[in-house]
């Protein structure tokens, strides 16, 4: 009894004080929307997008431990603000948008010519890229709800950077276990090319997401056949053929050829890899959705390969291997061994040249010293899950091809490398955690997945399975 009198009673506040809470923050906001306008454009989808970053990274992580789970929320969380205040820094001077991504400034225009058709019966703009017209319908469509605020897409694309953490983690996890998972925050938050490039006003922040959604997916049909899973796969593939129709028909090929072939369940993986290349192909020929981005590359000769590699190469210092060539098979595939080299390890610091090209320094230094354990996580993936490896393996490879064949300066190459290491994330954090397997979620290699040894037999513990 004294016990009970003893303990401290929490203190209710009264009813009224909540009411009037709402009301003293409704007429703050209130007034700052009528001054400002911008509030508008900040306030309410960046509340709407933290909600949602929240919801799904708790989904996501629902099935691991409360450390772990911590763990990814916080660095999901701190990539959304990193993203957004890079973002606002580099929006807010004409400087920085032309010296670390220019083309921010076109996407903005288009944009805005697509709203005017909307609201005042205008014609479209006709210079619109074929295969990357989804960004400028995407920001058109936040300048309608939100007033024409650049602000909105910064926040948006801040989102979807920020939700390739629980993405990968989440792969990463089913695949490998919790190990693995550790580093790989980090890296989708901190790598130089993901900070810089998934920041601004440019459509490589949702091509991150949409690839996230495509491996995470991909990774779950591996495991048993979902609908769910699916639908979720064919959707991002679809809609990333609208912001960069060539990056997603190779990578969306090559995860159906890797579902079909690395699932145990033959039967299975063919259903699956079919069902996501004929839904696919329904959504872009029968529903036209990014069908001009479609037509642009499946129509593609050699010829025009070769040109556009050529003009990346003559129209930007940092070009190389000017005197190469694409403009058939065999050029073609003389130039693959050298051309994604130079793609996926360039540039070399002695090859800086120029001011403008200094950024790149610690990005390719960093992807460097992440090589080794690339190697020693592909390795144990193959040790670990046999052919299964092949979901990130292969449509890393063929995109590495295809865009080493139409990239040939190192600005670019910098740039759009950032879509092939999106996809060896999980790979290189499985090596990171064989490397540093005591720093690995604080735990021994016996508790994370790895294979143990007791009394002469090998036994493999249980990953995570497939919700």
């Amino acid at each position: 009894m004294i016990g009970v009198l003893a303990r401290p009673t929490a203190r209710r506040r009264p009813p009224w004080a909540f009411t009037a809470g709402a009301v003293v923050t409704a007429a703050v906001l209130g007034v700052a929307i009528v001054k400002e306008p911008l509030v508008v454009a900040l306030v309410v989808p960046g509340v709407a997008v933290v909600l949602i970053v929240v919801a799904v990274t708790r989904y996501l992580t629902a099935s691991s431990d409360a450390r772990l789970r911590r763990w990814v929320t916080g660095w999901t969380l701190a990539a959304f603000a990193i993203h957004l205040a890079a973002g606002i820094v580099i929006l807010s001077s004409p400087t920085l948008i032309s010296y670390f991504g220019g083309d921010a400034t076109t996407y903005s225009t288009g944009a805005l010519g697509i709203f005017q058709h909307w609201t005042q019966g205008g014609s479209l703009p006709t210079n619109l890229p074929a295969g990357k017209t989804g960004f400028y319908y995407m920001l058109a469509a936040l300048f309608f709800t939100f007033g024409v605020h650049a602000q909105a897409g910064m926040i948006v694309n801040a989102a979807m950077a920020a939700l390739v953490v629980p993405l990968l983690c989440d792969a990463t996890y089913r695949h490998f276990g919790p190990a693995a998972v550790r580093a790989v925050p980090v890296m989708a938050t901190l790598l130089p090319g993901f900070l810089i490039w998934g920041s601004q006003l440019l459509r490589e922040a949702g091509v991150y997401f949409f690839m996230a959604v495509a491996i995470n997916c991909a990774v779950r049909l591996l495991h048993r056949t979902s609908l769910t899973a699916l639908l979720m796969m064919v959707g991002a593939i679809a809609l990333m053929v609208t912001f960069r129709a060539d990056v997603a028909l190779v990578a969306g090929g090559a995860l159906a050829i890797a579902i079909t072939v690395g699932r145990r369940n033959v039967g299975g993986g063919l259903a699956s890899g079919l069902g996501a290349v004929a839904l696919v192909l329904a959504l872009v020929l029968g529903g036209g959705l990014g069908y001009s981005g479609y037509r642009f590359v499946t129509h593609a000769s050699f010829n025009q390969v070769n040109n556009i590699r050529a003009d990346s190469s003559q129209s930007a210092s940092s070009g190389f291997l000017q005197q190469g060539s694409v403009s058939t098979a065999n050029h073609a595939a003389s130039y693959i061994p050298l051309g994604t080299t130079y793609f996926m390890l360039g540039p070399a610091p002695w090859q800086i040249r120029g001011g403008r090209q200094l950024f790149s320094i610690p990005d390719v230094l960093v992807w460097w010293a992440l090589l080794p354990s690339l190697w020693r996580g592909i390795r144990e993936a193959k040790r670990r899950r046999g052919r299964e490896i092949v979901v990130y393996v292969l449509p890393a490879l063929a995109l590495t091809i295809v865009l080493a064949l139409i990239i040939a300066n190192f600005g670019t190459a910098v740039r759009e490398r950032m879509q092939v290491v999106v996809i060896l994330v999980p790979l290189i954090g499985l090596g990171w955690s064989v490397r540093h397997p005591g720093r690995a979620a604080g735990q021994t290699p016996a508790a994370l997945g790895d294979r143990v040894t007791t009394s002469g037999a090998t036994a493999q513990l249980p990953v995570p399975p497939a919700r």
